[in-house]
């Protein structure tokens, strides 16, 4: 959780990453997607509106300008326009589980007896699971970048006006705005702990054994 726009992205990685905990379903192909995700959407869109974004409020409001990167006028941050944003901003989390679901079974549909055939069965499925994390982490690397991009814009804090006229009076995020960064550390700790238990959760709405073959279930 940091400035806003930014977290728009981290929620889509971290929907990404919850859903490495969604297990696969011995369904048709076409019913497939929505009998995974439907166990996983409550915990999901709990930790989405009872923390997600009541955490991107509180950092709205240590430091408006500032979570809105300097991008944004204050006076056209008018609440459509801040109402848009922070439902993009709750959205984020269920759209990256979906993403990531839809993405993985794509994958698995297209490859899946291709990898059984070569690996066999039990490491076809590793197999394909490493698939799926390597898709989060090409997401955190973009994430990354977006962080190095816009870091002019993260580590500093102040007004919008001081910002585009030569940066004299911005305080450095951290040393010079200690506020805000507790609030930040704060919010991310609590972020943290609310993704531990919605992992525990997703997986625990589901049985602790396959249907089709007895397995352990396990991230995806």
């Amino acid at each position: 959780m940091t400035t806003l726009p930014l977290t728009v992205l981290v929620g889509f990685l971290l929907g990404i990453v919850l859903a490495r905990w969604v297990p696969s379903a011995s369904v048709k192909p076409s019913q497939r997607l929505m009998t995974r995700l439907r166990p996983a959407l409550l915990p999901v869109l709990t930790l989405s509106i009872g923390l997600w974004l009541p955490a991107a409020l509180c950092i709205y409001q240590e430091a408006s300008d500032w979570s809105l990167m300097y991008l944004l006028m204050p006076e056209r941050a008018t609440p459509t326009v801040l109402a848009a944003l922070f439902t993009l901003l709750t959205a984020s989390v269920p759209g990256g589980l979906v993403l990531g679901v839809w993405v993985e079974q794509v994958i698995w549909d297209r490859l899946g007896d291709r990898l059984h055939r070569r690996f066999g069965e039990r490491r076809g499925e590793t197999v394909g699971r490493l698939i799926g994390w390597g898709f989060a982490l090409l997401s955190l690397t973009g994430v990354l970048l977006g962080f190095g991009l816009c870091a002019d814009r993260i580590l500093w804090v102040g007004s919008f006006s001081d910002f585009h006229d030569g940066r004299w009076l911005l305080a450095s995020f951290g040393r010079g705005s200690p506020r805000l960064l507790s609030v930040v550390v704060f919010t991310n700790a609590v972020l943290a702990a609310g993704f531990v238990l919605t992992a525990r959760a997703i997986a625990g709405r589901h049985p602790a054994h396959s249907p089709s073959c007895g397995a352990p279930v396990s991230p995806s």
